[in-house]
């Protein structure tokens, strides 16, 4: 089964951005195949998530409708999904709103413009915390 990542952005250039930088790293080791899902907003977001095995999540904070933080909330109170890491983006450099995100049940804040080296190693450091000791 593929390691599975929904990007969640209103942006169509940013989801795309965020899987060239993941994809060009090859940050998935071995033979391991990996996908990405695309959602424009959260609601679409729960409708994949209803019939898509998803192991990551990567969701941008400010978008139309349902914020980023609130799906994460949303996420979290799910019974079926809320042990899936997620990763909120946001452009603001408010510290606040940072520590809202994480408080309502994320992994990782990261700001935009995301680096390459940034989601690369946020995905790896939650794949690494998910993996059952060897």
């Amino acid at each position: 089964m593929p390691f599975t990542i929904l990007v969640i952005d209103d942006s169509p250039t940013h989801r795309r951005l965020l899987q060239i930088h993941m994809s060009v790293e090859g940050f998935l080791t071995g033979d391991e195949s990996f996908r990405f899902l695309e959602a424009d907003n959260a609601a679409r977001a729960f409708e994949i998530l209803a019939h898509d095995e998803v192991h990551l999540i990567v969701a941008d904070i400010h978008m139309p409708g349902m914020d980023g933080i609130t799906f994460v909330r949303q996420l979290r109170a799910s019974k079926k999904l809320s042990t899936v890491p997620v990763i909120l983006l946001t452009g603001d450099h408010d510290p606040a709103l940072k520590a809202e995100g994480l408080r309502a049940g994320a992994n990782e804040c990261l700001h935009k413009p995301v680096t390459q080296a940034g989601i690369v190693e946020a995905v790896k450091k939650l794949r690494r915390e998910r993996q059952p000791p060897q």
